[in-house]
């Protein structure tokens, strides 16, 4: 029950946001903010990201705006980021701008996080910001 309360909500969140059918890409909605330059993020990159992650209510569960430093990561290493993130991350470069759309199933799943912060089965919203990769 809770897994079909989570689509409900994620159809009316992209339904009232009048978000198209065109930014569904490999089980997350990947809207472009601002288009980056160079090559596309790819496995074992060192990706610096600025992120906000939000419930469909907008409430922020975190950012790294608050810590005023983006988070470094290499990209594909394991138990990094979530699966969602990884999907949007391979279609940003250097400069892009992106808000993904979570399911949960690609986010924290039926576990939720393991700060107990994002519940289980809960869409996740991500503005994400590509700083620099190398």
């Amino acid at each position: 029950e809770k897994e079909m309360n989570e689509q409900v909500e994620l159809l009316r969140y992209i339904e009232q946001n009048n978000i198209g059918k065109d930014a569904y890409r490999d089980g997350i909605y990947f809207l472009e903010k601002k288009k980056g330059k160079g090559e596309y993020i790819s496995k074992g990159d060192v990706v610096f990201v600025h992120y906000k992650g939000m419930f469909l209510d907008s409430t922020i569960f975190d950012s790294t705006y608050d810590m005023e430093e983006p988070f470094e990561f290499t990209f594909g290493d394991p138990d990094q980021i979530v699966k969602g993130l990884a999907i949007g991350l391979r279609l940003m470069n250097n400069g892009s701008k992106a808000r993904l759309i979570i399911p949960s199933q690609l986010a924290f799943g039926e576990e939720g996080s393991s700060t107990s912060i994002v519940p289980p089965y809960t869409t996740v919203i991500f503005d994400v910001e590509v700083v620099a990769t190398r």
